[in-house]
């Protein structure tokens, strides 16, 4: 193409210029914006004549491949092909970016973390940011054998392109002995998160700062970043030629005359593309007519071809690209006017490899974007069902391909690891979207959802991202009106599939930073369910799990048992290692998080049927058992998996705990301290070895425990508020009080640390502090009868006797059963003299536990101060019969027959006081007013005189 200066052309060869003799202010970055034909490629090729002696051109095109060139993968793309091009360079000796992702990307698969998800950290760790998920990957990858107590490794993975770009950018500054011009073309068509990578981590980078580095970008686009923050920017946009430009270009075929140069610049647009093609045009047919009032520029440019020809430039035009295949099948399937000639298709592919519009790029030929995009354009305009009928042929050729890639039970998941099947595949969803069919919908939410599933989503973007470079999607004039909306609607998805459907909580803070809202994922999530019963497959599996996050509570019982179902469904067709990972770390996972035990169970079982060698499922099977409360089937479940694999801590562990729940408490202790012996950091094992010693009364051994556990890991809540527990029963509550304390620091709406506290501090005598942590329980579960129990006894040692009662009220409204709320009711009642209350309160203690030997005495005590002294005995006589030793009991009745003047029966109860060693009692005796008809009795003065 000829090359005709224009000021903006001259501004960036000016810039170019000084900016190379900088030695200095380095990076820089050159932004030339245009549309299509317009003359980019041209001036980068001018450009790159002028200096190419001088400097060293690293050219990517960013619309060579469908997939979106994601920023790792692209800074892996530029340091090879700088390294292939600077021979003299020892580049492997510099690569530190090569030797860092090769690390990273070994570290990925050793990982192989089966219970998580490595799809789930690479989205958060190359995208997904918050400080909640970092928290959860950092502690995952704390306790995982591969990262464990490797920082720098955990920070690579956490922090992958902060650290592989540094390493990026010093690899350049090393490659850089003369300078680098890296030009990324196609800029449109970068990821999102690769031009944020370009703007925020790249240029960013202080290394490249040294480095004479420069990038050119080149863009259908204006450029949209902050001129001020990025100041080394320059931009450029090349606009059509005017006029005198036009006439300038047109001299070298003699185009003069005023109205042949007003029809040409009306036709072309003033677009360089377009003139070369009329100047090519003219120079190989001198009969051409330039006064002739074409309507457009593609009548002008296919004028003289056969009709053939032409036909086959139409239906090519809706081809993304072609070889002598797909030509052939053109020329075959779509009734072209080539009758005779119709064999003859290699003379038409030999014809069209020659033309000056069609170019070679990886293995495909292509029609120039410009040019494309015309024909396409006015095929649709004058015959849209024609247009329509070319593109469902083209995808029914391509699902044809597609399918000779695959055998009839190949598996779901090695299809998409076909390279070849899954082109064919979206080049079928490409065509479809164009074609009018009705199907499309279920085709492309069959192919997201499967490939999101499998980890794979980026292969499935890759029919909708040709679209999108094509035209903006939401005014793109060749896609059916539902296409484009639907395409619109389901984009989140498409974008963002980990963040959305994978993830247990979606981050809507995150998307709206990305510009989509709640309501905008409801909306591509519904798009995505409603399809369930039109789905089969693996599809159908991915949809109803992911749907199962999303659904209210009481619907997800069903959604798992049909989910359940389409697992049997397709197992058979998948591979044995998908299949076992399907019910295994998919299915069975995915039930046991929610709750479902018998789903996750029956998930185990298949899993054993066809594997039963597997540790896994067996512990697995353990685990189930065990939370639905079958602990001695759990244990033989763990046993089994103990003799395919006794070196594993977690079976071990879990083992402990079906072993506790027994009360089998020695063999939990073992349990537990095989998995520390195997691991000596998990704590949990520690926690629950403190919980089983606590139990059998081995108090110290357990806080020991509990202590082990802290030093671990001292931020558990679950541990400080056990070992609270333990000191709190060896009588160390000071110790106590300061671990419940520890333990709510922590974890603050702990109601039961609260209530622990409150017991300790009222054995510490602190009764207010106790009446104030009970309260703070009461705040957070106001439903819990035990803090309303206590609360009411602290109020009481308070002499607060009218409080005490409500709160006794309370707890009885929510435990009627409870005869110990009873009995201390009736204790309160009685301190403030109302004995019916009081009588009524201890008869319900009685009818709850007519045992309770207390509630007999302190019965006949009310009855006592009523006057009613034999009631009264007759009450003390069923406390002594239930406890015989019972020494207050004998001490009132005593009082009684000495009120009744019985010294006789006074004395003898008395007696039993000194048989039971009560002395103190005596000593009370001495001056109690009760016994003052007797006090001159010899006898009576006798005993308490002995006993003194």
């Amino acid at each position: 193409m000829r090359y005709i200066v224009r000021e903006q052309g001259q501004s960036l060869m000016a810039d170019f210029a000084k900016a190379l003799h900088q030695t200095d202010s380095h990076p820089r970055v050159f932004y030339i914006s245009g549309s299509r034909g317009v003359g980019k490629t041209t001036l980068l090729e001018h450009l790159e004549i002028n200096y190419e002696n001088q400097v060293n051109f690293i050219t990517l095109s960013l619309g060579n491949n469908e997939t979106l060139e994601m920023p790792l993968s692209l800074m892996d793309k530029i340091i090879h092909k700088i390294s292939k091009q600077l021979l003299n360079v020892n580049a492997f000796q510099v690569n530190s970016f090569e030797a860092l992702y090769v690390r990273y990307k070994q570290i990925l698969e050793e990982l192989n973390l089966s219970q998580l998800s490595l799809q789930e950290l690479e989205s958060f760790s190359l995208g997904l940011k918050s400080s909640a998920r970092r928290d959860f990957w950092q502690k995952k990858l704390e306790q995982h054998p591969v990262t464990k107590n490797k920082l720098e490794l955990q920070e690579l993975l956490l922090q992958p392109l902060e650290r592989l770009t540094q390493a990026f950018g010093e690899t350049l500054v090393q490659l850089a002995k003369s300078p680098i011009v890296i030009v990324l073309d196609d800029y449109e068509k970068v990821a999102e998160e690769t031009n944020f990578w370009f703007w925020n981590y790249l240029l960013s980078n202080t290394a490249l700062r040294s480095a004479k580095l420069l990038f050119i970008l080149a863009s259908t686009n204006f450029l949209n970043v902050d001129s001020k923050k990025y100041s080394f920017v320059y931009t450029y946009h090349l606009k059509e030629f005017n006029k005198q430009e036009v006439q300038i270009y047109l001299e070298q075929i003699n185009v003069g005359l005023p109205t042949e140069i007003r029809q040409i610049y009306k036709l072309s647009k003033g677009l360089p593309y377009y003139l070369n093609c009329i100047v090519r045009k003219a120079k190989e047919n001198s009969e051409l007519d330039f006064s002739y009032p074409y309507q457009n520029i593609i009548d002008l440019l296919l004028e003289n071809l056969p009709i053939q020809h032409k036909q086959l430039l139409y239906s090519l035009a809706c081809c993304r690209w072609f070889n002598r295949s797909l030509s052939r099948f053109l020329v075959e399937s779509i009734p072209l006017e080539l009758s005779s000639e119709a064999k003859d298709e290699f003379r038409y592919f030999d014809w069209l490899k020659q033309q000056g519009f069609v170019k070679l790029k990886q293995g495909h030929y292509y029609l120039n974007e410009l040019l494309r995009h015309d024909l396409r354009l006015l095929l649709w305009q004058e015959d849209p069902e024609e247009f329509y009928r070319i593109n469902a042929s083209l995808a029914s050729y391509f699902i044809q391909l597609a399918e000779t890639e695959i055998l009839p039970e190949m598996p779901i998941a090695s299809q998409y690891e076909n390279a070849e099947w899954c082109a064919y595949t979206n080049e079928s969803l490409y065509y479809s979207l164009f074609s009018h069919s009705q199907e499309y919908q279920v085709q492309l939410i069959d192919k997201l959802l499967t490939s999101q599933y499998l980890g794979k989503s980026r292969i499935f973007q890759k029919a909708l991202n040709a679209i999108a470079w094509e035209e903006n999607l939401s005014d793109h004039p060749l896609l059916p009106y539902g296409a484009k909306k639907f395409i619109a609607a389901i984009q989140p998805v498409v974008e963002y599939g980990s963040a959305i459907l994978e993830s247990d909580e979606i981050d809507f803070t995150y998307l709206q930073e990305k510009g989509i809202n709640p309501a905008q994922v409801e909306v591509a999530l519904n798009l995505c369910f409603q399809q369930i019963p039109a789905l089969d497959g693996l599809a159908k599996f991915a949809a109803i799990s992911y749907k199962i996050k999303r659904c209210v509570p009481q619907e997800r019982k069903d959604c798992l048992q049909l989910l359940f179902a389409q697992a049997e469904k397709i197992t058979g067709k998948l591979e044995p290692e998908f299949s076992r990972d399907l019910f295994l770390n998919k299915l069975g996972k995915l039930a046991d998080d929610l709750g479902y035990y018998e789903v996750a169970l029956a998930s185990y079982e298949r899993v054993l049927k066809y594997a039963p060698n597997s540790s896994k499922a067996w512990y697995k099977r353990g685990v189930a058992m065990r939370k639905m409360g079958f602990f001695q089937e759990a244990i033989l479940s763990f046993n089994k998996a103990l003799e395919l694999q006794n070196d594993d801590a977690d079976i071990w562990y879990e083992r402990g705990i079906a072993l506790r729940k027994l009360k089998f408490y020695e063999e939990a202790i073992a349990s537990y301290r095989q998995a520390l012996e195997l691991q000596p950091d998990k704590q949990e094992a520690w926690n629950n070895c403190g919980i089983a010693l606590r139990k059998l009364g081995r108090l110290e051994e357990a806080i020991s425990s509990y202590n082990k556990a802290l030093e671990i890991q001292p931020n558990n809540a679950v541990v400080w508020y056990n070992r609270g527990i333990s000191l709190d029963e060896i009588g160390n509550w000071e110790m106590a009080v300061a671990s419940y304390d520890k333990a709510l620091e922590l974890q603050a709406n702990d109601y039961e640390a609260w209530y622990n506290r409150g017991i300790a501090l009222r054995k510490l005598g602190q009764l207010e502090m106790a009446l104030s942590s009970y309260e703070k329980a009461l705040e957070l579960n106001p439903e819990d009868a035990a803090s309303w129990y206590n609360r009411g006894y602290v109020l009481d040692d308070l002499r607060r006797f009218t409080e005490a009662i409500a709160s006794y009220d309370k707890a009885v409204e929510l435990e009627p059963e409870d005869s110990s709320t009873w009995y201390n009711r009736g204790l309160a009642l009685g301190k403030l003299g109302c004995f019916s209350e009081a009588l009524a309160s201890f008869d319900k203690a009685l009818e709850l536990q007519p045992d309770k030997y207390q509630a007999w005495h302190n019965r006949g005590q009310i009855l006592r101060q009523q006057g009613n002294l034999q009631e009264a005995i007759a009450n003390y006589d069923i406390a002594i019969e239930l406890k015989p030793d019972y020494a207050i009991a004998w001490y009132n009745k005593a009082c009684c027959y000495a009120l009744q003047g019985n010294t006789d029966l006074a004395l003898l109860n008395l007696a039993q006081i000194v048989e039971l060693n009560a002395v103190e009692y005596l000593s009370k005796a001495k001056t109690d007013p009760d016994f003052e008809s007797i006090r001159a009795n010899q006898q009576f003065q006798s005993l308490l005189t002995a006993n003194s």
